[in-house]
């Protein structure tokens, strides 16, 4: 079993067996320890209380649900568009998400490598098949993809995932995480919720402890859900939607990477400045999503450009590979899952090139930083000699 890490997938897993689909046996996860400074919340000493049993109204799903719609009707609905509001998609356009009908760079070797069959790939075993094709053709909303589809198909993933890649489900972006207003609206602007994607996708944080100083620095830039703190650069996020939701689900994936995109661009920015990112950032694949709905499992590419006029930071997406779901389902369930499985790949083995050259750039900028900042105090610490005064100056030359 490799060592991938779908954290908190117990939580669904428990969902698809009370449905009666095969799962398998997931690997036991210690649960994460809070950073007092990287959280929302300040930490607990108390352990967390024991799971009670949960019944189909008590499922994650269902109280994720619950929890959205519960913070949607705790906030004015006058300043503030979820994915839901009519205001959703303009407030993103104002923050320069946009869909493109250009393609970027590498795009065509990234469609190459979706449809490479990978060397140790192995096809999902019948039985989960026969329950992915019984939940789409029965259920199919959201629920049912979101607990009985998705834990099972990351898993599968998982197998052949490199161990330095760590996923997490339903977990917020902290409330940082906001896009800048890049196009000033005629009308009073409204705030967009942190992303929430329904899967982060990113780096284990641990490989990159000898850079702690950088990542502590760099706060939500680097680790953007405080409650894992393990989780850094988050480069790849998945939405799960019902029949009819698939349009929302794009949507928000295009809020979810272009805040991954921003990230990993203030890094780039911190460690080579503005002039070298706009050269070897801008314009390439740097982020990217998949959407997972009754009817298909699409592929998106994610990066970033500038606007001709205003110069303005604008963040592109398109999609790149699509499977729907027809009479060959066994043969669509393998193919969508390779192509999902050769994404992450290749979205994480860009981000951890950038990362692998960028944060040591930083790490080392801040302790330049720190040692010219101790030579200014040394500075100031050493008394002014002040010149001598006339009474010294007579007895001097008296004697």
């Amino acid at each position: 079993m490799s060592e991938y890490d779908f954290s908190l997938c117990a939580h669904n897993w428990s969902l698809a067996r009370y449905l009666g689909f095969p799962v398998p046996s997931p690997t036991s996860v210690s649960p994460p320890r809070f950073d007092e400074e990287m959280s929302d919340s300040g930490p607990t000493s108390t352990p967390p209380a024991k799971r009670s049993v949960r019944t189909p109204a008590s499922s994650p799903t269902s109280r994720r649900k619950r929890q959205k719609l519960s913070r949607a009707e705790n906030t004015p609905t006058s300043t503030t568009a979820n994915y839901k509001s009519p205001d959703y998609i303009r407030e993103l356009i104002a923050r320069g998400v946009r869909k493109s009908n250009e393609k970027p760079t590498e795009y065509k070797m990234m469609v190459g490598q979706l449809e490479s069959r990978p060397a140790n790939w192995q096809d999902l075993p019948s039985r989960t098949l026969d329950s992915f094709n019984e939940i789409i053709g029965t259920i199919g909303n959201e629920g049912s993809i979101h607990g009985g589809i998705i834990p099972l198909l990351m898993d599968n993933i998982g197998l052949t995932l490199n161990p330095e890649t760590l996923a997490v489900m339903d977990i917020p972006f902290t409330k940082q995480c906001q896009l800048p207003i890049q196009v000033p609206l005629h009308e009073n602007s409204k705030s967009i919720p942190a992303p929430y994607p329904d899967i982060s996708v990113g780096l284990r944080r641990s490989q990159f402890m000898r850079y702690e100083p950088a990542l502590h620095h760099l706060n939500h830039i680097a680790s953007p859900i405080p409650k894992i703190p393990e989780l850094v650069f988050p480069c790849f996020a998945i939405e799960a939607k019902g029949d009819s939701g698939g349009m929302d689900a794009e949507t928000q994936n295009r809020h979810n990477t272009a805040n991954m995109l921003f990230n990993l661009r203030q890094l780039s920015v911190l460690a080579n400045g503005e002039e070298a990112t706009h050269l070897s950032f801008d314009g390439v694949i740097k982020a990217c999503s998949a959407t997972i709905t009754q009817q298909a499992i699409t592929i998106f590419c994610h990066w970033v450009g500038q606007d001709e006029e205003t110069h303005k930071l604008v963040f592109y997406s398109c999609s790149v590979k699509s499977v729907a779901f027809g009479a060959t389902s066994h043969q669509d369930w393998n193919r969508a899952s390779m192509y999902l499985q050769n994404a992450i790949s290749f979205t994480v083995q860009k981000t951890m090139s950038q990362v692998k050259e960028d944060l040591p750039r930083w790490n080392k900028e801040i302790f330049r930083q720190i040692r010219l900042k101790e030579e200014n105090q040394d500075q100031d610490a050493i008394p002014t000699t002040t010149p001598s005064s006339p009474k010294c100056s007579h007895q001097e030359n008296k004697e």
